[in-house]
């Protein structure tokens, strides 16, 4: 086994005596996520960081995350970011007596009537692509990022099947809950966020 692109960056690090000290997610522009590896020369004597070494740099998400992960480094990300991607998950538990059953029966039936904003934009990317209209393939890409992003409806959707999937049916539940209640007390505007 040879070492993977960012094994050999840890090495090359290591040589020089640098090392991660933390990575941040800091921006998203165009569908395009920002993130900076902060790095630092370390101290022979105590393996620690030496204070006024510390340098960033600009890298993807992926690579820094990955980096990250190998020198065991502390991860951070934009609040702006985090808030733009999160669900929120109501504060009632699910009916006690709900069986397993009868919640993936019931998530399953609020599933089906649930019409994907997505779908018409994916067949359009794929006919633009089909047919090398690559700008018109990237704005349905964008539309597409932006429905995933900003509807709330498509995120509890995405969510309850994860946790349909995952055996997490009280969680599925609450979820169903919540997006019973969105469809029906706000029009499709106020549902995005």
């Amino acid at each position: 086994m040879r070492p993977l692109t960012h094994d050999v960056m840890k090495n090359i690090l290591r040589e020089i005596k640098f090392r991660v000290v933390k990575i941040r997610i800091t921006d998203i522009v165009a569908n395009t996520y920002y993130a900076r590896i902060h790095l630092a020369k370390v101290n022979d004597a105590t393996g620690q960081p030496e204070p006024g070494t510390e340098v960033d740099v600009d890298a993807r998400p992926s690579d820094a995350i990955n980096l990250a992960v190998r020198f065991g480094s502390p991860m951070y990300v934009s609040k702006r970011i985090a808030d733009a991607a999160s669900t929120v998950y109501p504060d009632q538990p699910a009916a006690p007596n709900e069986t397993a059953s009868e919640i993936v029966r019931s998530v399953r039936e609020t599933l089906a009537c649930f019409e994907d904003p997505t779908v018409m934009y994916q067949l359009q990317k794929e006919l633009a692509v089909k047919e090398e209209r690559f700008e018109d393939a990237r704005s349905m890409q964008q539309l597409i990022y932006h429905e995933m992003t900003h509807n709330q409806l498509l995120r509890l959707v995405v969510a309850m099947e994860s946790a349909l999937s995952d055996g997490r049916y009280e969680e599925a539940a609450r979820l169903r809950d919540e997006f019973r209640r969105l469809s029906a007390n706000a029009p499709s505007e106020q549902r995005r966020t």
